[in-house]
């Protein structure tokens, strides 16, 4: 890994007058949408189309869209029957044209000079993934904490040296920008799964990359509802397995498979789903998830975990397993519900 400082923010772009394409699943967005489209739209770097696919929304967020679209050419509308964010996403790629892509939700905004930040990263250090800073806001759009995600500090990794710190990155696609070669090369999509499919996205990406940028700025804010698809948890959860199968044989398929960075790769996100399991409504379905879930873990050898890994997750998620009765007691259900 190597550190870096980028002295000169003003340092020429290369990539001044490239189409940045960006693309925004929609669904039933009214309340947010038209801040959500406008701060694209308002973004420093003028050359770019958002592409907007409504994933048959039912309320007005089909007449904003249309209604600013009117004044902006840049704007393309897109129109699907239901069927969830990761093929609202793989439509939009379908109908993208530029040479960098962006994907960011509905409720969600950039800050102003989200775009070019990352084009000037992309300018200076010849990276094909750029990965911002970003920053929780809460329903109201009140600024909260800056996300901590192991990297304040302008970085360069490869995925040569740094394949293992990579793919421990949150995979969540707002503050993630790709050269549009490396998807499209090789034929990367979202799979059409309703948990981990930001993650199955970003592994697979990865393996299309040599460098990686991140830089210091915040580029995008992040609005946490409660109550919305990404905060209520079932038993899909367990989707998880499908998701992280889906990459593994993308590596196999790659000649790049890693057994021990998939067994890491599985122990930390089914520990993270391991955690969701309190806030599952259904008795039965808390049961069916942790059952499963804690036959996949013990699976894992403790001593093919890497020692971050292992520090992190390896205990806390051990006292869960062994402590099944008081872990899955409406008792405890209602405290993660009250922290929550």
């Amino acid at each position: 890994m190597k550190i870096i400082i980028f002295k000169n923010r003003d340092v020429r772009n290369i990539y001044t007058n490239n189409l940045v394409s960006i693309i925004v699943p929609v669904y039933n967005s009214e309340e947010f949408i038209a801040e959500n489209l406008l701060s694209i739209l308002n973004q420093d770097h003028k050359n770019l189309e958002a592409i907007m696919v409504d994933d048959g929304s039912t309320d007005s967020s089909i007449n904003i869209i249309k209604e600013i679209a009117k004044n902006d050419s840049r704007v393309k509308y897109i129109r699907q029957e239901n069927q969830g964010a990761p093929a609202a996403r793989n439509n939009g790629l379908l109908h993208s044209q530029g040479d960098f892509l962006y994907f960011i939700d509905s409720d969600d905004r950039l800050s102003n000079r989200a775009v070019s930040l990352m084009l000037t990263s992309f300018s200076m250090t010849d990276a094909d993934i750029v990965i911002g800073q970003y920053q929780n806001m809460d329903e109201n759009g009140n600024l909260n904490h800056i996300q901590d995600f192991g990297y304040s500090k302008s970085s360069i990794l490869t995925t040569k040296e740094d394949l293992k710190e990579l793919v421990f990155l949150p995979p969540f696609p707002g503050n993630k920008m790709y050269k549009m070669s490396i998807i499209k090369d090789n034929q990367i999509k979202f799979a059409s799964v309703k948990i981990a499919q930001d993650l199955n996205f970003y592994l697979k990406a990865l393996l299309g990359a040599n460098k990686v940028s991140i830089i210091d700025e915040v580029v995008y804010y992040y609005r946490f509802r409660l109550g919305s698809i990404s905060n209520t948890y079932t038993k899909s959860i367990l989707e998880i397995k499908e998701s992280i199968n889906d990459v593994e044989s993308f590596y196999k398929d790659n000649n790049q498979f890693d057994q021990f960075l998939f067994l890491n790769i599985r122990f930390l996100y089914y520990s993270y789903q391991l955690s969701k399991i309190p806030q599952i409504k259904s008795e039965k379905e808390r049961s069916l998830v942790f059952k499963t879930l804690k036959k996949d873990l013990k699976k894992i050898p403790k001593n093919s975990l890497y020692s971050n890994i292992y520090r992190k997750k390896y205990w806390n998620t051990t006292l869960k397993i062994n402590m099944e009765i008081i872990f899955l007691s409406k008792f405890y259900q209602n405290y993660q519900n009250k922290k929550k």
